[in-house]
Parts: C-alpha cells; structure tokens; sequence
C-alpha cells in the first residue's frame, strides 16, 4: 500500500496528518499494557465523539479536514453525487470512531484517513448501501489501513459498483 505523500499530492499530506493529530491525538503508549492503551483510546474516542456532536474546536477541525479531502475531484464528485453533507460525513466518523476505527495504524488515523482517499470513502458508501453494519465495515478498513488488504479487494466486497459510484 502507497504512503500518504505518494497517494495525495504536496502539502495536503501533512495538512491532513496535522489536522489527524489535532483532532484525535495519538496516545503516547511507551510502557503502557494494552487495557490501558485501550482505555485511553476510548475515552479519547468518546471525547471527540461528543466534541464533535457540541460542535467545539475538534468540530471545526473536522470540518476543515473534510475541505482539504473535497479537494481531491475524485472526493468531492462522490461526494457531490451521493449528497453526503458535513452532518452525514461527521455522522460516519463517529460511527467507524465509535465501531474501533479510532486507531493509528502506520501514522494515519485511521477513521478520519478514510474520508482521504478516495478508495475507502467509496467502500464505506458502497458498503452502506449495500447493509453492511459498522463494525463490519471498520474491521475491512482495519486491515486496508494496516496493509493486509488492497484497495481491488477492499471494493470488490461490495461489489454492486455501477457508474454512478466512479
């Protein structure tokens, strides 16, 4: 799987990896066991969770993260043609947040990685229209991320693709 700085170009990259930060910060786990690491990424996840909900700093953030994405044509053209609002696309952060997604897999956090590229934002789509619950939908994103999948197998479990989705 290509890095960040290979899949979106010039200084988007470490705006977003710096937006990433800001918004879900990565937790520092140096001699931490992993009940405690969990707990810390839950209780960050469920911080953020409802900062996002009240509309504090991390909401703004969020939204300004989401803009850099739009920026991508492939983004906002799926974006645009599946009318997915600021409040729909907060509304599936929180949900791949709350469902385990909150992670940093290989320096990206996950959860808010997926609304980069345009390959996993058309899976999460693909995915919902098709029924496919969260948890199901954060576990296949789980392993994109950490490189045990591609991006052909990825969208080929929802394999209704059609012209509208490109």
């Amino acid at each position: 799987m290509l890095g960040v700085k290979q899949l979106i170009p010039g200084g988007r990259a470490r705006k977003l990896v710096d937006l990433e930060r800001k918004i879900s910060p990565k937790p520092v786990s140096e001699g931490m066991d992993d009940d405690s690491e969990e707990q810390i990424i839950q209780s960050a996840t469920i911080e953020l969770i409802n900062g996002l909900a009240n509309g504090t700093d991390s909401s703004d953030e969020f939204k300004e993260y989401i803009a850099i994405c739009r920026e991508d044509p492939q983004i906002e053209n799926l974006v645009t043609k599946r009318k997915l609002s600021e409040d729909t696309m907060i509304k599936m952060f929180r949900m791949l947040a709350s469902s385990g997604l909150n992670r940093w897999i290989k320096g990206r956090n996950a959860a808010l990685a997926t609304f980069s590229e345009y390959t996993t934002l058309l899976f999460v789509v693909r995915a919902l229209r098709k029924g496919t619950d969260w948890p199901s939908i954060s576990s296949e994103l789980a392993l994109y991320w950490n490189g045990k999948t591609d991006a052909h197998a990825l969208l080929s479990q929802t394999t209704r693709s059609s012209k509208a989705d490109a």
